[in-house]
């Protein structure tokens, strides 16, 4: 390594921020962000300390990492835990999910959605909405966080929010592809999802440009319902569906 006139190796006589600045980068940006860090640690006692800096951990790509999973389970969840513990949103998600369903630690599990949807993680607060749902004394929560999710602006609050009772909106559907992809992708088993009869008023879930199709057809055509509640439960339904 190079050293400059006083004998001090070039990279240790750069400020501390622009050393951690450049693991936020390969941490953040590489397609192998453990294994980049891990060698970026190996190469001086500068950047090992850098490297272990909480920014690095908040803006660690967990999500490239998902090979190991199923290769390094054990591992990549001490990962995940040791980058949520710095605050990464995505690390808090995909905890979430599994401390939800595949461990059966609920309240844990929650913990970690809310965490990562206070942060501003769109798509964990939708899959924390859609959770809620499923059960009678949190739908009225459920229904304000997907409210909040469709503004795009996890920092309203429901005074602050329309209902929505139309379906189509982009960062919904957005999210949840999102949603779908991260949970078929960790859950290893099935969801239980109870039948819902549609509602009986006569245009509910109609096609909002031709109101002659019911809501339970599926297209992409946008969809008018009578309340909050029959579109966020067509909404649930509608992922639920996706991933059984």
């Amino acid at each position: 390594m190079k050293k400059d006139i006083k004998g001090r190796s070039i990279i240790s006589s750069l400020p501390q921020d622009t050393l951690v600045e450049v693991a936020i980068q390969l941490a953040s940006k590489s397609s192998t962000p453990l294994d980049n860090i891990r060698s970026l640690r190996a190469t001086c006692k500068s950047f090992h300390r850098a490297s272990r800096d909480k920014l690095v951990g908040r803006s660690m790509a967990v999500d490239k990492e998902e090979k190991r999973w199923w290769e390094e389970n054990n591992s990549y969840l001490a990962l995940l835990r040791n980058c949520a513990d710095c605050g990464n949103l995505e690390a808090h998600f995909i905890l979430g999910v599994e401390e939800l369903y595949n461990s059966r630690r609920a309240v844990s599990g929650l913990q970690h959605l809310q965490l990562a949807m206070d942060g501003g993680h769109l798509t964990a607060a939708y899959f924390l909405g859609v959770v809620l749902f499923r059960q009678a004394a949190t739908r009225s929560d459920a229904m304000e966080i997907l409210n909040r999710v469709s503004s795009g602006d996890l920092s309203n609050t429901a005074a602050d929010v329309a209902g929505c009772t139309i379906s189509g909106n982009p960062i919904i559907d957005r999210c949840r592809e999102e949603a779908v992809k991260m949970v078929s992708r960790n859950w290893k088993k099935e969801w239980e999802m109870e039948l819902r009869s549609p509602c009986t008023h006569p245009l509910c879930g109609a096609a909002a440009k031709s109101r002659d199709q019911h809501w339970v057809k599926r297209d992409c055509l946008p969809r008018a319902f009578c309340s909050e509640f029959c579109r966020w439960a067509y909404e649930c339904h509608s992922f639920f569906e996706k991933i059984n």
